[in-house]
Parts: C-alpha cells; sequence; structure tokens
C-alpha cells in the first residue's frame, strides 16, 4: 500500500495521529529540540532515502516533525503500548529491563543521547509502517527477519543506528518494491 493523503490498511482507528502543521499553536520555537539534535535526527531519520513517488511531502514532514519534537517520554510511552517494553528495551539497546517503564514517567529519567536517536529512529520508521499497514504489522515487520536486511531483524538495525538500511528495507516495504 502506498502512503498518501488518506487513511491506512486498517481503517482511519487504527493509528490515532493528530495532523501537524508548522503553524500550529502547540509547537513552538521553545519545544523544539536544540539544534545538534535536530540536524542528527534529521540524518538519523533518512529522509532523503525515500523516492519522491512513495510518499506525499507533507506525509513525510509530518512524521519526521512528531518524531523528532515528540516529547522523549510521550513517545516512549506510545512505544511501550504499541511495541512493548522487550521490543523497545532491544531497540534501544540497553540491557536494563526496567529502563522503557522509567522513561515512560513524566518525571523519569531521560534516555542516554545515543539511545535517544535509536528510540527516534524507531520512532520514525514504526510510525511509516503503521501509517501504511497498521499497528499489528509494523510490529511483525520490526520483529521479524528481513530478507531485504540479511534476514537480521530490523529491529537490531535501529539498535545498530544503520539507517539508510532499515528505511531502504522500510520503504521498500511500504512500497511493495526490493531497496537496493
Amino acid at each position: 500500500m502506498r502512503l498518501g493523503t488518506g487513511g491506512n490498511a486498517a481503517g482511519p482507528a487504527a493509528v490515532p495521529t493528530k495532523p501537524l502543521k508548522s503553524s500550529s499553536p502547540g509547537i513552538t520555537a521553545r519545544d523544539a529540540p536544540e539544534p545538534g539534535l535536530f540536524c542528527v535526527a534529521s540524518v538519523l531519520l533518512g529522509w532523503l532515502f525515500w523516492d519522491d513517488g512513495a510518499m506525499d511531502e507533507a506525509t513525510r514532514h509530518e512524521i519526521h516533525l512528531g518524531t523528532t519534537g515528540m516529547n522523549i517520554h510521550d513517545l516512549v510511552r506510545e512505544f511501550n503500548a504499541n511495541l512493548g517494553t522487550t521490543v523497545v528495551q532491544t531497540m534501544a539497546g540497553v540491557k536494563d529491563r526496567t529502563s522503557p517503564f522509567r522513561w515512560a514517567k513524566p518525571d523519569g529519567p531521560e534516555p542516554r543521547p545515543d539511545v535517544e536517536f535509536r528510540l527516534r529512529l524507531g520512532h520514525g520508521v514504526s510510525k511509516t509502517l503503521q501509517l501504511a499497514e497498521g499497528r499489528h504489522v509494523a510490529l511483525a515487520w520490526l520483529t521479524g527477519a528481513n530478507p531485504r536486511l540479511d534476514e537480521e531483524l530490523p529491529v537490531l538495525y535501529i539498535q545498530q543506528l544503520r539507517s539508510r538500511e532499515v528505511w531502504g528495507a522500510a520503504e521498500a516495504f511500504v512500497n511493495d518494491t526490493y531497496a537496493t
């Protein structure tokens, strides 16, 4: 299924999203991440690897804004609900099983910067898959062996910050094409 202007394969209720606009009163310069983090997150999220016909610019921009501007505690809380804490822990590359629970608390500790990069990369990939195919398919894709990633798990590619490869595989899956 191709992403575009409407819906997803699982229907409108499957992935609750709130349209993001740059002129939204809810998003201010004060809420934006630090410039260094924003630039690194932009590179990690790999927007340059998407085929122009595969996803419209507005959808790409919404996912990017949502991922880079979202409070890390809210992002982890959403991840825990959609993917489960074991997947979040694996994606983040941490040994402590309680970390996803602690990061999800509004007053909890924040993950280290390298872990936050992994979580934001994973969120962008996951949100893209959820919009195209639904939550359950996104979870299965992230945790299943992938022929486009040498039969490795995409969640491990996210853990290793291999953004080019994981975004290419996600694009190929969403567009039903083969990524090189």
